[in-house]
């Protein structure tokens, strides 16, 4: 990807990608960011999250929440929360502003210092390493489910999660050890 400011890739990124896009090119798309320094990837996800329309469809939204999620910071929090407050007009996201409010909680919860571990969506994914130490994991030898104990490296509570493969994605079950 050339030099350009977050704004012009945030514009040619929206240009580029519409509901029809497919999924694998809206990823090809993504991982030019990767070489962008942390802060433009920050400002063209909350670019992008500003100005996006219904023709963008929503995997432009999960892609840039993504980018979030994994650099945002505390400084983000204003932009994120008036993107959030645009989204839900915006048909074709669905449920995914829920997701990205996620993401909104992740921040504030880093400013306020407070653990991530209990945020609500690390209950419905897989473990996320820069949070979570794998402590014990036993796998089922005839295809049933996978239990791993697992830590918060932060507040060091522990957590059991099952996961259980289905058709398309794999299901989790999260329960806190006492």
């Amino acid at each position: 990807m050339d030099k350009r400011d977050p704004l012009q890739i945030a514009r040619l990124l929206l240009e580029k990608i519409s509901v029809s896009t497919p999924v694998h090119e809206v990823n090809q798309v993504f991982q030019e960011l990767n070489e962008l320094s942390e802060k433009d990837r920050r400002n063209t996800a909350l670019l992008i999250l500003e100005q996006m329309s219904s023709s963008n469809g929503h995997v432009i939204a999960l892609l840039a929440n993504e980018q979030l999620s994994s650099v945002g910071t505390i400084d983000d929090i204003p932009r994120l929360e008036n993107a959030i407050k645009r989204l839900p007009q915006i048909e074709s996201l669905g449920n995914w502003q829920k997701l990205i409010g996620d993401t909104l909680q992740k921040l504030q919860n880093r400013r306020d210092e407070l653990c991530a571990c209990h945020l609500p969506f690390s209950r419905s994914t897989e473990p996320d390493a820069t949070t979570f130490e794998t402590l014990e994991r036993k796998v089922d030898p005839n295809w049933g489910p996978t239990t791993t104990l697992l830590r918060c490296r932060l507040c060091q509570t522990r957590y059991t999660l099952i996961t259980e493969e289905g058709y398309h994605t794999p299901a989790y079950r999260w329960t806190r050890v006492i």
